[in-house]
């Protein structure tokens, strides 16, 4: 079923209709009124376009530059700068398993979903600060398949960034968003072949075209897309552009 869902981004990556656009602006005022009113940052995370659409930074004075530009189209690929290269692959690998645990939740429960985790961001003075991120799906398409997720920021004051210990943790709220009614044993990434890594990293580094990876790799275009889409599938990547840069984060081009 998950594999059914994430193929329908395929079709409609690029499909966002009126209606789609008022639900997000509902959601938008939404967020600027209960922004009036606490200190977190927030963002919309659009999983068909592959980019956050909307922004609200709460702790901009304190980080070492802007997290996210809403006015760059491929923003969501620059979301992780702020964080220490060393704790890339660990959120790289959150994210994926986030995404794949979503996409195999019937669509009723998609919302229903939620993703926490303890990140370390950069701040104006070289050093790092501690943040907690919570995740989750606020609209799904109209194929039932999730489209807005919401990613929420708030700063941990009283904790030490050099007593960091990696937290990530997965569970499903009750209908009314209160209580937990299960959380979820991580899952395990399936590993990417070589072949696909090298596809990816072309795209990533070279942004070739399918048939160009082929005529370098003296393969059919057949065979290079259904690298790319098997690649795709195991990182429960949207988009090929979101792929190529989780294996970056993976380091897998390394």
């Amino acid at each position: 079923m998950m594999n059914e869902r994430l193929h329908l981004f395929d079709d409609h990556r690029n499909v966002i209709t009126p209606e789609m656009k008022k639900r997000e602006q509902a959601i938008i005022e939404g967020l600027i009124q209960n922004s009036k009113c606490g200190n977190r940052s927030v963002s919309l995370l659009d999983m068909h376009l592959g980019r956050y659409t909307y922004h609200l930074s709460a702790h901009k004075k304190r980080l070492k530059h802007a997290v996210i530009d809403i006015n760059v189209i491929d923003n969501w690929k620059y979301a992780n700068l702020l964080c220490p290269k060393e704790d890339q692959y660990r959120l790289a690998e959150s994210e994926i398993l986030f995404y794949k645990r979503l996409m195999s939740l019937p669509a009723e429960q998609c919302k229903q979903l939620v993703m926490i985790n303890i990140r370390r961001l950069k701040n104006k003075n070289n050093n790092s600060d501690l943040y907690l991120f919570r995740c989750n799906v606020v609209a799904c398409d109209e194929n039932g398949t999730p489209w807005l997720l919401l990613v929420e920021t708030l700063l941990l004051p009283h904790f030490k960034a050099k007593e960091f210990v990696p937290l990530r943790q997965y569970f499903l709220l009750d209908e009314k968003g209160y209580d937990i009614i299960q959380r979820y044993e991580e899952d395990k990434i399936d590993t990417l072949t070589d072949k696909e890594c090298e596809v990816l990293r072309l795209k990533y580094y070279f942004d070739m075209t399918t048939e160009e990876i082929a005529s370098l790799l003296n393969k059919s275009v057949p065979t290079i897309k259904s690298h790319m889409q098997q690649a795709m599938e195991k990182l429960y990547a949207p988009s090929l552009q979101m792929a190529c840069v989780m294996a970056k984060l993976m380091r897998r081009y390394e």
